[in-house]
């Protein structure tokens, strides 16, 4: 179908009353939300509101989901990310600033083994955080399971279970580093978020000197996509997408 024909899809994102300039944006190139019309959507969203971008590369997350399955996982998620970048980066900076910080840098951060190692000690004691850890991950195993069974899959739960959790662990942990670069500024976000920035801390009853704060997220809602859902204590309500 050219290109013309095709049906322009519409991102809302909802800006919270956030009057800066500038953002932060996670980058998970296997998500069809930073993919094709979807995201050009997001982008055209973007245009007037913000000028600078700050996007975080969250391609090697998926090393989680590539053990056992790639030959090299870590080249498989840099393959990702060079693919992504080739597609789409020359156009964004076309109309913003662009700074880049790959996930490999924020493992690097010092301040990256703290909070990993942490959070893991929270979520093996269970409480608040293995809750909303839990709860995501229970998000994402639905929506795995039912994709799995559409395209006649096999599809393991507990170690689906098991590679999600790692990857959130791994993903909270990350998005306070670089939330710590950024103060007070929020990213742009699909899909489920962590409904209170602060969560992690006032769970945090292991040792109150290491800073769990997440930056704040300002949804993005695009109709063929999953809706933008708060996790929190509660479960979601888990419901296919048509």
């Amino acid at each position: 179908m050219p290109a013309s024909r095709r049906k322009k899809y519409n991102a809302v994102i909802d800006w919270r009353d956030y009057e800066g300039v500038e953002v932060i944006l996670p980058v998970c190139p296997r998500s069809n939300a930073v993919n094709g019309r979807h995201f050009l959507a997001t982008i055209d969203a973007m245009k007037g509101r913000v000028s600078k971008i700050n996007i975080i590369h969250c391609a090697r997350l998926d090393y989680h989901n590539f053990v056992g399955r790639e030959d090299d996982p870590i080249a498989k998620t840099i393959s990702n990310r060079e693919e992504w970048r080739a597609e789409f980066l020359d156009s964004i900076k076309e109309d913003f600033s662009v700074r880049e910080i790959d996930w490999a840098e924020i493992q690097a951060d010092p301040d990256y083994l703290e909070k990993l190692s942490l959070l893991k000690r929270l979520y093996e004691q269970g409480g608040d955080v293995a809750k909303i850890i839990d709860n995501t991950a229970d998000h994402y195993l639905y929506h795995h399971e039912a994709l799995a069974i559409k395209r006649d899959l096999p599809f393991n739960v507990s170690d689906e279970r098991h590679r999600s959790v790692q990857y959130l662990i791994d993903e909270f942990a990350g998005t306070s580093v670089y939330g710590s670069y950024f103060p007070n500024m929020p990213e742009i976000y699909w899909g489920t978020f962590i409904g209170d920035e602060d969560a992690f801390n006032k769970a945090n009853g292991i040792d109150s000197s290491i800073d769990l704060t997440l930056p704040k997220t300002l949804p993005v809602t695009l109709k063929r996509l999953q809706p933008p859902q708060p996790v929190g204590l509660q479960k979601l309500v888990l419901e296919a997408v048509a």
